[in-house]
């Protein structure tokens, strides 16, 4: 090892054990670090409603604002944002009518929402739709287990004519779990034709994958610009749905792939984050405490691991997650602050030695912060800590040895 690693190594030391670390500590709410909201308006759509019942407005600023009939009751999404559960019985959203909203102004709709069933009865119901009579645009449809038409648990998304009828439309039938949350995509695009697909085609997503996809053509459907506004938790008040329906996007555009992948990653590792930032206010709490015992420190230092490992699961390209390893560095700090008031709180003369885990922490912060790579030089860097604190040595005994080693050392 170079004798200014030494000296880094030594200054480290001498930080971790002896004065205060002055590096910016604190933690944030998992909001402040991560925001599926952002990730979202990124992909500019047209309108974006996060159905919360305190923020009924589009967040796009394009106005499309919207209105609750009824008062539903708040939920939570998987990445504890808030969305909203209606009745089944006589509560919805609507959004007014506009041209933006339309599959006609520039020939594809994306539409995007989260969702989940309180209860299956039988039938189907439209949860989400543009469509009245003689208005007939797009409807988003969930069957029951139970129904005459044998599609148990489907869910799916259709095109209309003006006139009604039929539409054409894409699904996925798998089993549902009430309270599960899903993530639904539905496409129509009339731009992108060919042969196998001459007027356009409709698409449906579960959970970011592509299920299905359909010909327009089969049932003769031609969209035309309807005037019935947008309505959510019913389309036409025909039927009404029972659960909870968060996060509506519209884009005038077809989504990739790639792109609704991110959405729903999005979401799920909100979950992480959410845990991840609990994490390190627990850590940054209790290194506030006046009286920190061993446990307490060995906890922190879990957590602090506990948080490394989920760090490593999301995807390291997201701007996010260099705020989180800002956090998990400022919470690192925290715990090298409360490890030096305990050991200086040890008296002087005790038998006290440091715990396995204390140690190995203090050493792989040590390495960390000396940069060095090679096993030889890591092992320098670990007899080194281990001389200095895992010794009957504490208190101002462990203080002083520190500074007999500094003014030995650094000549």
């Amino acid at each position: 090892m170079r004798n200014n690693g030494w000296k880094s190594m030594l200054l480290i030391t001498l930080a971790v054990l002896i004065i205060t670390i002055s590096l910016p500590h604190g933690s944030a709410a998992a909001s402040d670090v991560y925001s599926y909201d952002d990730v979202i308006l990124e992909d500019q759509p047209v309108g974006y409603w996060a159905l919360d019942s305190k923020v009924p407005s589009d967040q796009t600023g394009h106005g499309h604002d919207g209105a609750f009939t009824g008062d539903p009751v708040n939920t939570v999404l998987p990445n504890g944002d808030t969305a909203v559960v209606f009745n089944g019985i006589d509560q919805y959203y609507t959004i007014p009518d506009h041209d933006d909203l339309e599959l006609t102004k520039n020939g594809i709709l994306t539409i995007e929402a989260w969702m989940f069933t309180k209860q299956q009865s039988s039938g189907y119901v439209h949860w989400m739709g543009k469509g009245e009579p003689g208005q007939h645009s797009w409807a988003s449809r969930m069957y029951s287990y139970t129904n005459t038409e044998n599609r148990p648990n489907r869910i799916s998304g259709y095109s209309f004519n003006l006139a009604g009828g039929l539409g054409a439309g894409s699904y996925f039938q798998d089993p549902v779990t009430v309270g599960e949350w899903i993530h639904y995509v539905l496409v129509i695009n009339t731009v992108d034709v060919s042969n196998k697909y001459p007027t356009g085609y409709t698409k449906i997503y579960k959970n970011g994958v592509l299920r299905d996809q359909d010909v327009l053509a089969g049932y003769n459907i031609i969209p035309g610009n309807g005037t019935a506004p947008i309505r959510i938790g019913t389309r036409d008040f025909g039927s009404f749905f029972e659960g909870a329906i968060g996060k509506v996007a519209i884009y005038d555009y077809e989504l990739t792939a790639e792109q609704l992948t991110r959405h729903y990653s999005s979401m799920m590792n909100g979950i992480t984050v959410q845990e991840m930032v609990a994490n390190m206010e627990q850590i940054k709490e209790r290194s506030g405490s006046s009286d920190l015992i061993e446990e307490a420190l060995e906890e922190m230092i879990a957590l602090y691991g506990t948080s490394q490992v989920l760090l490593d699961l999301l995807p390291q390209d997201e701007g996010y997650v260099e705020q989180l390893r800002n956090l998990l560095a400022a919470a690192q700090l925290d715990i090298i602050d409360s490890m030096k008031s305990f050991l200086s709180a040890q008296k002087p003369g005790s038998a006290y030695r440091i715990a396995e885990p204390l140690l190995a922490f203090l050493i792989d912060f040590a390495i960390q912060e000396t940069g060095v790579r090679n096993i030889r030089d890591q092992g320098i860097v670990q007899d080194y800590v281990m001389s200095i604190v895992k010794s009957h040595a504490t208190g101002n005994a462990v203080e002083k040895m520190i500074i007999l080693r500094l003014s030995q050392s650094g000549q």
